[in-house]
């Protein structure tokens, strides 16, 4: 099970939605990536012989799309490779791949200063100095 912005997601449920499309075969890869704090996934499938155009990968794609947000509830990049394109497994098959996208220079300034003030502390005036000062911490 993956649990994208919320959302449980079974790659079974992915599969079922490729398997209504005529267009596509069975074989497909979920990849995930996180960008940031957000989550993403992208769903490559294989399109079949009869729909290996360009015309039916594009309109194949937009129907799956259409499928996977109807049923799971949840906003997918769906691209379309070309029969035989998409890597065969002996045995149990690897359907998800992940990968981690670092953050930008300034994404990570910002994550810090988001911790950093999450994590400090507040102290009460003191009746010496009159104004509130910030603990580390």
């Amino acid at each position: 099970m993956l649990i994208i912005r919320g959302v449980n997601v079974f790659p079974t449920q992915i599969e079922e939605q490729i398997l209504r499309c005529d267009g596509l075969g069975p074989h497909f890869v979920i990849e995930l990536r996180r960008e940031g704090r957000l989550d993403s996934m992208r769903v490559l499938a294989e399109a079949r012989l009869s729909h290996a155009d360009d015309d039916a990968k594009t309109a194949q794609s937009k129907l799956l799309t259409s499928y996977i947000r109807n049923v799971i509830g949840l906003g997918v990049e769906v691209a379309v490779a070309e029969p035989g394109q998409i890597e065969r497994s002996t045995g149990k098959a690897k359907r998800v791949n992940r990968s981690k996208i670092k953050p930008t220079k300034a994404q990570h300034i910002k994550l810090i200063q988001t911790t950093t003030w999450r994590s400090a502390r507040l102290r009460l005036p003191s009746k010496l100095s009159g104004e509130p000062t910030l603990l580390a911490g």
